[in-house]
C-alpha cells in the first residue's frame, strides 16, 4: 500500500510537503516525498488528500474498563472519587467490563489513538484489544492492603499470566502494576518486582499523585490513614516520600521497563533520584495526566522541571470518569499551560513527540512505533486539515497540536490494518459497530447505577 498526503509528519525529521509512506506486511518500508516514491504495479494507492499523516497517537495511561462510568463517578478529590468508583465497580455484572473496554477502544480509535498503556483489574483488556485491533500494554493490577494478601495476589498474577498472554495476540504486551504505594503493602513490591524480572514484564505505577499519598507514606496518617482505621485495615508508615519508597524497594535498580504516572507531588530531590537512575541506564518513562490531576485537586506536575532534567515523558488521559473524554488533543492543551511562564516554551514538534514517540517510550515501545521510519510498525493516523480551525496549515505540526480535534481524524491504521476510514465513501470503523455499542453502553451504565443505588 502507498499512502499519499499533503503533509507527512515523521516526528524524527521535518515535515514533508506532498509526502508518501509505503506499507508492506504491516511495516513501513519507505517515507519520503511523493515524487520519489513511485507506485508499484502490485500495490494499492491511497490518496489521503489535505491531511496530516503522522504516527498513531499513544495514550500512555488509560483505564478502559471503567469507560462506561463516564459522568457517574462523583467526588471532588481523589479519595472521595475512588470511593464512588469502587461503589459502582463492585456491582459490575457479566459483560459490563467488556462493553466498557470496547467503548474505550471506540473512543480511542475515533480520536486517532492507536496504542494505550492501560491499567485494569478484570483481566478482560488483553482479549478485547486483540479482538478490536488496538495496540497496547495491558498492565494487570495487583492489590494487597494487608500482608496476608501478598501471597494470594502474587499467585493470581503469576497464575493468570499464561491466559493473558494467550488472549493478547501480537499487538498487546502484558505488564504488571501494584497500582500505588498506598494500595499495595510494601511486602508486595519485592515479589512483584521479582515476577516482572523473571517474566520480562513492563511495570507501571501511580506515584506521588496526591498530597494524601505523601502524608500516608510519611507517617501512616492523613486522610488515607484515617480511612484505613475506619475500614479496620492495617496502615504502614515508611518515613519516605513516594520516589524514595520506590528506591527502597529496589525498583530504581532493576531491569524491567518502569513507567511512573502522575508525579504531581514529586519534589526536586525525588526528580534528582529519577535522573540519576536514568543516567545509570534504568529504563524509565514518565507520564503526565494534567486534566485528571486538576479535576481531582492534586495540582500539576513540574513538567518544565522534568524537561530541564532530561527526563523523557509522554501524556496520558487517565480514565474517562476522571476527565470526561480520553482526548489527547485536550491533554496537549492543558499540558502546554504548565509552561505558561517559561521563557523557553516547547515548539509544536516537541509536543507532538509527547503523544507519539515519547509516550511510546514510556511503554517501552519506541523501537516499534511512535515515528514514521522504515522498519517500524504501521500505526498511522490521518488528520483532515481542510477545516477552518486548521486552515491555513502553513506549519502542519502547529496545526495539529494547536488546532486539531478528534473529529478531524479521517483514517486510522494499526499494524498495517485499516481500522477507521471516514473519508467520503469510506467504510467507517472496521472492528466495531458504533451505534450498537453506544446503545449497549448507555443501557448497561443505567443498570449499574440502579444496582448501586
Amino acid at each position: 500500500m502507498l499512502l499519499r498526503a499533503r503533509h507527512v509528519l515523521p516526528i524524527t525529521s521535518p515535515p514533508l510537503l506532498d509526502g508518501a509512506v509505503r506499507v508492506e506486511d504491516g511495516r513501513l518500508t519507505d517515507v519520503g516525498p511523493a515524487s520519489d516514491l513511485r507506485p508499484r504495479t502490485d500495490e494499492e494507492i491511497v490518496e489521503l488528500g489535505c491531511t496530516a499523516l503522522l504516527p498513531g497517537l499513544v495514550n500512555a495511561h488509560s483505564h478502559l474498563e471503567i469507560s462506561i462510568l463516564r459522568g457517574h463517578v462523583g467526588g471532588r478529590d481523589l479519595l472521595s472519587w475512588i470511593d464512588s468508583l469502587i461503589h459502582l465497580v463492585k456491582v459490575f455484572g457479566e459483560g459490563d467490563h467488556q462493553t466498557s473496554i470496547r467503548l474505550g477502544v471506540l473512543e480511542a480509535l475515533s480520536s486517532g489513538i492507536t496504542c494505550v498503556g492501560d491499567h485494569g483489574l478484570s483481566g478482560e483488556v488483553p482479549g478485547v484489544l486483540s479482538e478490536t485491533g488496538l495496540r497496547g500494554v495491558s498492565y494487570q493490577e495487583g492489590f494487597a492492603f494487608h500482608p496476608r494478601d501478598v501471597a494470594a495476589t502474587l499467585d493470581r498474577l503469576s497464575g493468570e499470566l499464561p491466559y493473558w498472554r494467550a488472549e493478547a495476540g501480537p499487538l498487546v504486551t502484558i505488564g504488571l502494576t501494584p497500582h500505588s504505594p498506598y494500595t499495595s503493602h510494601p511486602d508486595l513490591w519485592h515479589g512483584l518486582g521479582e515476577l516482572a524480572e523473571r517474566e520480562n514484564l513492563p511495570v507501571s505505577v501511580h506515584l506521588a499523585e496526591s498530597p494524601a499519598e505523601v502524608a500516608y507514606l510519611r507517617d501512616g496518617g492523613g486522610p488515607i490513614g484515617a480511612r484505613r482505621h475506619v475500614q479496620g485495615r492495617p496502615t504502614w508508615e515508611c518515613e519516605r516520600r513516594p520516589v524514595e519508597f520506590l528506591k527502597d524497594r529496589g525498583w530504581l535498580d532493576q531491569s524491567f521497563p518502569l513507567q511512573l504516572v502522575h508525579l504531581t507531588q514529586a519534589n526536586a530531590a525525588e526528580l534528582a533520584l529519577l535522573t540519576e537512575a536514568r543516567e545509570e541506564g534504568r529504563t524509565l518513562g514518565l507520564v503526565a495526566c494534567p486534566r485528571s490531576n486538576l479535576r481531582l485537586g492534586n495540582g500539576l506536575p513540574d513538567l518544565p522541571g522534568w524537561s530541564r532534567l532530561g527526563l523523557r515523558w509522554g501524556l496520558g488521559t487517565d480514565g474517562a470518569p476522571a476527565v470526561g473524554s480520553c482526548d489527547l488533543f485536550q491533554e496537549l492543551a492543558h499540558a502546554e499551560t504548565t509552561f505558561a511562564n517559561e521563557t523557553d516554551r516547547p515548539a509544536a514538534a516537541t509536543w507532538l513527540r509527547r503523544v507519539t514517540l515519547d509516550a511510546a517510550a514510556s511503554l517501552g515501545l519506541d523501537d516499534r512505533i511512535g515515528s514514521l521510519e522504515a522498519g517500524k510498525e504501521a500505526d498511522l493516523v490521518a488528520l483532515d486539515l481542510s477545516g477552518p480551525h486548521t486552515t491555513p496549515a502553513a506549519d502542519p505540526e502547529a496545526a495539529v497540536v494547536f488546532g486539531a480535534r478528534p473529529s478531524d481524524v479521517s483514517w486510522v491504521m494499526v499494524g498495517g490494518k485499516v481500522l477507521v476510514d471516514r473519508r467520503e465513501g469510506g467504510s467507517g470503523l472496521a472492528t466495531l459497530d458504533a451505534p450498537t455499542l453506544l446503545a449497549e453502553a448507555e443501557r448497561r451504565a443505567e443498570e449499574i447505577v440502579d444496582r448501586a443505588g
